[in-house]
């Protein structure tokens, strides 16, 4: 599968929609004491910031258009390290 412009837009959104509600989640998790699980969704949810960063990178360096890059960037996008 070839990576878009358009393919990395939309993971970008979904990324940051998705951390949106990583992070609503984890605050009321907090209010009820539960804060090793909501600690979780809060690293989740940079994780998710992560990735959408990544794919911003990749459409305005325009590494979409490189095939080695592509692949560094699914390899890194699976990479919980290199997320956060």
């Amino acid at each position: 599968m070839k990576i878009t412009k358009e393919i990395l837009i939309d993971a970008a959104k979904k990324s940051l929609e998705n951390a949106k509600e990583l992070v609503v989640d984890a605050i009321i998790l907090e209010k009820n004491n539960r804060k090793e699980r909501a600690y979780t969704l809060f690293q989740f949810s940079i994780e998710e910031v992560g990735k959408a960063i990544s794919s911003t990178l990749m459409i305005f360096t325009k590494g979409y258009n490189d095939v080695d890059r592509t692949k560094e960037y699914v390899r890194f996008f699976k990479d919980h390290k290199f997320k956060t």
